[in-house]
């Protein structure tokens, strides 16, 4: 009787059976399911990139990515990491065309809320990066700051044509721009706060190979980037002790003594407008550097047609040109606009000959052109060259194009035995029929006072050094 009710078993309905085993079924698929997606996520080699949140506003942020490898990325963000539905490309690629770099720009731009989340992608499947949180800085008032500026070489002379730079201020405020042909721009005014002369910063400038140059500085020391700097140089201007030769530098040059000069080498450029030599040399002692020492024999300078040797240091602190040391020797660079002045009927526009304050007459026959300043655009040149040589500006209808770019080595006339390279920017210019320059046309240079002197000829003179 024991033993019987002992062994009674219980049994649980054959329908009820079965749905617990389904609903079981169904738990244990949504589960495991879940967790397997999330253990393969995890288990997914996350790349080593390097991520950088640079100048945050309330309504927008770039960010860049490096990576020890060449990838082809693109930005995806959103309101939190289950809808990152935007997508952003590198500003310098097409869109939904990636290009493969070391190093991407993105800008994020119409951000209305407080908190986004982003994650680059790349074209490689294999590759997984990580979400980042970007916090937009809605309280920022903007600051009147000039933005800072500057210009690259590498150590060949060449200009880099692409690369960011990051700056860093105070407490890791971080901002960013591009690098377009050697010359960059940063944006201050993402900035907190008006830095005072004493504080100092840092930049970092990420060339195209991924490679970085940096520099720190004291704001008070801003005009020292503004020169040109060499790329793979580290700079520390936090104390300047480097004295640049060239406003100091007199048209009469006495050599104290010889010493040798170890800065800059053949084939590197020179990194200013204003040319930086180093040498050697004993305390208390007055140093001047002749241009001779490079092969340059200036003796002829400022006799006959010549210029002189204060009218080039002119030049050069104007930064109408720069000089740069090649293999070759020390070379003068220019960047000129040439002006193709047309008019139907008349043919082009030359410039016979000048006749100086002094009373000297330049011979000239060439078609009128001028050394462009540094920033200056192509077209802001030829309006400024219009008005300045030509004394052409109320009243004168024209249509501008610009034709071509190129660069010729020459010998100057104006600086004999200086190696010269001209950057020449030429553009056409068709004068209006209602605009008259008659044949023997006079202009006063406003710059110098020299008078400039112009015919029409049907054909276009050959172009003398």
């Amino acid at each position: 009787m024991y033993d019987k009710f002992y062994h009674q078993e219980k049994k649980i309905p054959a329908p009820v059976a079965l749905g617990l085993i389904a609903v079981f079924i169904l738990v244990a698929v949504l589960y495991f399911g879940r967790n397997t997606k999330k253990t393969t996520t995890l288990n997914k080699p996350i790349s080593p990139a390097r991520i950088e949140i640079t100048n945050v506003s309330g309504s927008s942020a770039s960010v860049i990515v490096c990576h020890p490898q060449k990838k082809s990325l693109h930005l995806v963000y959103g309101l939190n990491e289950d809808t990152m539905k935007e997508t952003v490309y590198d500003d310098r690629d097409l869109k939904e065309k990636p290009t493969d770099k070391y190093c991407h720009y993105f800008n994020l731009r119409n951000l209305e809320d407080h908190e986004y989340f982003f994650q680059p992608i790349s074209d490689n499947s294999s590759d997984e990066f990580v979400t980042v949180k970007l916090v937009t800085n809605q309280g920022l008032n903007a600051q009147k700051l000039t933005p800072l500026w500057g210009k690259l070489v590498e150590k060949n002379g060449n200009k880099p044509q692409t690369g960011i730079i990051i700056a860093r201020f105070f407490d890791n405020e971080k901002i960013s721009t591009l690098i377009k042909d050697g010359d960059w721009l940063l944006p201050l005014h993402y900035l907190s706060k008006i830095p005072k002369q004493e504080d100092g910063f840092n930049l970092e400038i990420i060339d195209g190979d991924g490679r970085s140059t940096f520099i720190k500085s004291l704001y008070a020391n801003i005009t020292e980037i503004q020169k040109t700097l060499v790329l793979g140089r580290d700079y520390d201007f936090t104390q300047i002790s480097e004295t640049v030769l060239g406003e100091s530098t007199s048209e009469s040059i006495v050599t104290d003594k010889e010493f040798d000069v170890f800065s800059p080498r053949p084939n590197a450029a020179i990194p200013s407008f204003r040319p930086l030599f180093k040498g050697v040399a004993g305390p208390e002692k007055t140093i001047t550097l002749e241009l001779t020492n490079f092969g340059v024999d200036i003796s002829d300078w400022g006799t006959g047609n010549t210029r002189s040797v204060a009218d080039f240091l002119k030049e050069l602190q104007k930064q109408e040109s720069h000089l740069r040391l090649y293999s070759e020797g020390l070379t003068r660079v220019v960047r000129v606009v040439k002006l193709l002045i047309f008019r139907p009927g008349n043919g082009y526009l030359v410039e016979a000959y000048q006749i100086l304050p002094d009373g000297r007459r330049r011979d000239r026959q060439q078609i009128p052109s001028g050394k462009m300043a540094a920033h200056e655009t192509v077209h802001r040149a030829v309006v400024r060259e219009m008005d300045e040589e030509l004394n052409l500006t109320h009243g004168v209808h024209y249509d501008f194009k610009l034709k071509r770019i190129y660069t010729e080595e020459a010998s100057s006339k104006s600086y004999p035995n200086l190696r010269c390279l001209y950057e020449l920017n030429e553009c056409a210019i068709e004068l209006h029929r209602d605009t008259q320059i008659p044949d023997g046309y006079e202009a006063v240079d406003k710059e110098d006072g020299k008078k400039l002197v112009f015919f029409w000829m049907l054909e276009l003179p050959t172009r003398k050094a």
